[in-house]
């Protein structure tokens, strides 16, 4: 049995293989939850899927799957060095992303759960039904700050931090305390992840000039050695700072920002995640209007299909030869209706292409816009 206290409430639960029970007491919940549990249990990207079980004591069980490879924040901290601690952080920045609306996200390490670069919150109240019932407000920084000290620094415990950071000697977390804003942290943990991964190269190729003494027979090692090491800082450790840059600038809704950092990237090579918050961000970009883009950006998450999540952002870097092919390799009718709009205007706009080439292309992305819009039960904009 764990207890997970998030500064306001105290919940009890279970963990046991690939699987978390929270029990909610019969003051923690109203009667009536239970009638629109199922629809707010299902999974979402950032939340697991739970199912609710009324218990005879009068308790409220609810399980919450947790996906294979997934482990909870606890358990990553303990084993994870501290660049992958930072990174992780720089991620948990999306939480204030659910401070607004009726699912009210329960903060505790042991009920956060991460995998690679994702990560998930088991349980979640709703507003005025199920604990937590309402957001922290201005309590919410007091309670990620204490989530991201005790993820970089382990042997700081949250419960303690959340009631109120004891005194420290630690310049990190000395600053980290200072942070008023999810702004003012992002800026924090970017720095400490640049100066952490920058450490870490010195000190590698500080020890690869002593291996290289090692002699001939050892030279082929070396020869390996340094080709892990060249491509980890000169290719990995700067995509990883443009990742954490981008996620930062996603945190924050500055989606030009993080379109401008990851720009040169090849979204094929980059993790789902990251994906992810790229095609969001040229979703939101687009000439689109904001219900369009917010039907669009409901429908996608890190587990979208890879080419949907390839189409928007081809279609926001201009490719949008590109991004008709994935289109049709979906089998999508409205994403290869606007791929062809897409054709059509940018087409248009080309003065450098001579006149018969352009008039052929008009007219064959036209009578492909007319045949789409058909096919979906519209009509195009002639």
């Amino acid at each position: 049995m764990i207890t997970m206290n998030d500064g306001f409430q105290t919940i009890n639960g279970a963990q046991q293989d690939n699987q978390l029970s929270v029990f909610l007491a019969p003051n923690q919940y109203e009667p009536k939850a239970e009638s629109v549990l199922a629809a707010e249990l299902t999974k979402h990207s950032f939340f697991l899927a739970g199912q609710a079980q009324p218990q005879d004591s009068g308790e409220l069980r609810i399980d919450y799957t947790i996906p294979v490879g997934y482990r909870s924040l606890t358990e990553f901290k303990q084993k994870a060095n501290m660049a992958q601690r930072l990174a992780k952080t720089i991620q948990l920045l999306h939480i204030a992303d659910f401070q607004q609306g009726k699912v009210v996200p329960f903060i505790h390490p042991d009920n956060i759960f991460v995998s690679g670069e994702d990560f998930a919150i088991a349980h979640r109240g709703i507003e005025r039904l199920i604990v937590p019932t309402a957001h922290p407000g201005d309590a919410f920084m007091a309670q990620l700050r204490a989530l991201i000290i005790s993820t970089l620094k382990p042997k700081m415990h949250f419960e303690d931090l959340v009631q109120g950071a004891p005194g420290t000697a630690d310049r990190l977390v000395r600053k980290i305390n200072t942070a008023e804003t999810t702004t003012d942290l992002q800026a924090i943990l970017h720095q400490a992840y640049q100066e952490v991964t920058k450490n870490q190269s010195v000190v590698r190729t500080s020890r690869y000039r002593t291996f290289k003494w090692l002699g001939i027979a050892a030279s082929v090692v070396v020869l390996f050695a340094i080709g892990g090491l060249l491509y980890t800082f000169g290719v990995f450790v700067p995509q990883q700072n443009r990742v954490i840059a981008g996620q930062s600038a996603y945190a924050v809704g500055d989606y030009n920002t993080v379109t401008t950092t990851l720009k040169n990237d090849d979204p094929k090579e980059l993790p789902a995640s990251v994906q992810y918050i790229l095609a969001t961000s040229y979703v939101n970009l687009d000439s689109l209007n904001k219900k369009q883009k917010q039907e669009i950006t409901n429908n996608l998450s890190p587990k979208t299909g890879t080419n949907t999540l390839l189409y928007w952002i081809n279609l926001g870097r201009g490719h949008f030869s590109q991004a008709l092919d994935l289109a049709k390799n979906i089998g999508d009718n409205q994403l290869t209706l606007y791929a062809y709009t897409k054709l059509y205007d940018a087409t248009k706009a080309d003065n450098n292409l001579s006149g018969n080439t352009k008039q052929e292309r008009l007219n064959n992305y036209e009578q492909n816009i007319k045949k789409y819009a058909k096919a979906i039960g519209g009509t195009s904009n002639d």
